[in-house]
């Protein structure tokens, strides 16, 4: 017997609504840090307001850069889907509920309140280089790949990064200088050291934190007039942990 076609679109709606109001705790948790079940049944979907959310989103908009612009809008939108669920009860079902608001919604669900492990580049796929490697090797490798950095890597565990500042620093201090096959990283190992782009360019997370966390850490340090460009993930966020992946700044504006 085929599947009676009310009963999918309905199954459809509660989809909607079912995530929508998972969304709506994520939000809650961003704005308390710690929800208590009382506050998540305030929102179940008999007591939903409106106002409630849009208020909540309003406020949150000046705290977390990733819930502006297009994002914001689109929260919006669904917001007001919701409402008409929530007090319409009496009507028919939608007859036809377009499915990219739900994958929509799941999917921006998924990305900022989920691990940014799940995100990001992991250790086996990262692009690296070592102190062993030479000087000319690695300028190709930043120019094939078009990277602006490349970590520095000994046995999983951050040690340096490279970018062609770090050149430029190199033989502005150096009386006379070639750079050929016999010149090494080691070498330059007192300009591309961790410590020296620790809270400059470069930034270490442990392995829970969301997506959204992480957003904010990119935005914080374009507000600060830094410029954030590799976010590594450990165990517990330390820089002397080996790594299990990384963020790019890339990836960030992707997903902006």
């Amino acid at each position: 017997m085929a599947p009676n076609k009310q009963n999918i679109v309905k199954n459809s709606t509660e989809d909607f609504l079912e995530i929508f109001d998972s969304l709506h705790q994520n939000l809650l948790q961003l704005e308390d840090g710690n929800i208590s079940e009382q506050k998540k049944l305030a929102y179940s979907k008999s007591d939903y307001s409106y106002e409630s959310f849009s208020n909540l989103l309003y406020k949150l908009r000046f705290k977390h850069n990733w819930l502006n612009g297009k994002n914001y809008y689109f929260l919006k939108t669904c917001s007001k889907i919701r409402n008409i669920i929530a007090h319409n009860n009496h009507l028919q079902p939608f007859k036809e509920f377009n499915p990219i608001y739900i994958e929509k919604l799941e999917s921006f669900n998924a990305r900022f309140f989920t691990s940014i492990f799940d995100h990001s580049i992991k250790r086996q796929k990262i692009s690296h280089l070592s102190w062993n490697t030479s000087v000319s090797k690695a300028i190709k490798e930043l120019k094939s790949k078009n990277f602006s950095s490349l970590p520095i890597l000994e046995d999983g565990y951050v040690k340096g990064i490279f970018n062609k500042a770090i050149i430029f620093d190199f033989l502005s201090e150096q009386e006379e200088c070639t750079v050929n096959g016999n010149l090494k990283l080691t070498d330059l190992k007192e300009y591309a050291k961790l410590e020296l782009h620790l809270n400059k360019t470069i930034a270490f997370v442990d392995k829970d934190e969301s997506l959204s966390d992480v957003f904010n850490l990119f935005s914080d340090y374009y507000g600060n007039g830094k410029k954030l460009i590799l976010v590594f993930i450990t165990e517990d966020g330390k820089e002397d942990q080996r790594i299990m992946g990384m963020y790019t700044v890339w990836d960030f504006l992707k997903s902006s």
